[in-house]
């Protein structure tokens, strides 16, 4: 009996690795970008996790030909990121390249962004936004990490099943000595 429930406690230890979660950042222009055309311009935050490529939290807006629209929706992601008012064809919305977005933080340039409407659907998701008044290169944003609440580890529980474990094989060992 110890020597399986000692099998089952080294296998669930190896087995049972330690996961770590990324952190998102949340992204805030630090003023309205303005792409060149008939006062095109996007302006607010949102939360991007590099690591699982998820867009969350998302408040922004944008301006198209002078009239503004909040968008809240993510589109499909990729190597662009579009967020768009909803994922239907000609909704508003904005394109930008992920590259330089990462779970570090921080200011960094966009290498190619733009404000259009969304041109075409992949699997339900706007997957093209075709800018309506031009494209704008090496936009400022700043990052900065993301308060996640705190939640048990898997190596917290891992502890706390090896300590149950060892309780059980003890008292399995205690019951048979006379």
């Amino acid at each position: 009996m110890a020597k399986i429930i000692v099998n089952v406690l080294l296998f669930a230890l190896l087995a049972l690795p330690s996961l770590s979660w990324a952190t998102p950042v949340n992204w805030q222009f630090p003023s309205t970008v303005i792409f060149p055309g008939l006062n095109n311009s996007v302006s607010g935050s949102f939360t991007f996790d590099a690591d699982t490529n998820s867009l969350s939290n998302m408040s922004l807006v944008v301006t198209l030909n002078g009239v503004a629209t909040p968008i809240a929706t993510a589109g499909s992601v990729n190597n662009y990121l579009r967020i768009v008012q909803s994922n239907t064809l000609n909704s508003p919305g904005v394109f930008i390249d992920r590259s330089t977005l990462t779970n570090a933080g921080g200011t960094v340039q966009i290498p190619d962004m733009g404000a259009g409407t969304c041109s075409g659907l992949i699997l339900g998701l706007c997957g093209n936004v075709v800018p309506s008044g031009g494209r704008v290169s090496n936009a400022t944003i700043n990052g900065a990490i993301a308060t996640v609440s705190p939640i048990p580890a898997v190596s917290q529980w891992s502890l706390m099943l090896l300590a149950l474990l060892l309780g059980m094989l003890g008292l399995a060992r205690f019951r048979r000595q006379p």
